[in-house]
C-alpha cells in the first residue's frame, strides 16, 4: 500500500509493504524546524492500523477516531493539535489494478499480400 499524505507545501509519501508487518512512523518538519509525529501505522489482526499521536488527530468523516484501519483508496484528515493546520492522507494500491486487457482472437497479416511476415493465433 502506499500512503500520500498531502500538505500546501509538499506530499510525502511513504509505501508499506504487501506483506503487512511491523510498524512505520510518519514525521513532519515544520516551517519553524520542528519535527512532529504525524501519525503511526502498524500491524493489527493482518491489517494496516493507523494511529493518531501525542501531536496529531485523526479525522474520519468529521469525527475524530483514535485509530482506523487503512483499505485502498480510504482517505482522511490529520489535524495537527498545536494548530489548525490540515494535511490530508490517501491510500493508494501498490499495484493499480485498473488495467484492463482484451484478449482477441484473429489472424494478423502484416504488409501487402505476398507477406512472409503472418501472425496466427491458435
Amino acid at each position: 500500500m502506499k500512503i500520500l499524505v498531502l500538505k500546501k507545501e509538499r506530499i510525502i509519501t511513504t509505501s508499506l509493504p504487501n506483506n503487512i508487518y511491523g510498524d512505520f512512523q510518519i514525521i513532519d518538519v515544520l516551517e519553524n524546524g520542528n519535527q512532529i509525529d504525524l501519525i503511526t501505522i502498524k500491524e493489527q489482526d493482518g491489517k494496516w492500523l493507523l494511529t493518531n499521536t501525542v501531536d496529531t488527530s485523526i479525522i474520519v468523516n468529521n469525527n475524530p477516531v483514535n485509530s482506523v484501519f487503512l483499505t485502498d483508496y480510504f482517505s482522511c484528515e490529520i489535524l495537527y493539535r498545536k494548530s489548525d493546520y490540515k494535511y490530508i492522507l490517501y491510500c493508494l494500491p501498490t499495484y493499480d489494478k485498473t488495467t484492463l486487457y482484451n484478449v482477441v482472437d484473429a489472424n494478423i497479416t502484416i504488409g501487402n499480400s505476398n507477406s512472409d511476415i503472418t501472425y496466427v493465433n491458435d
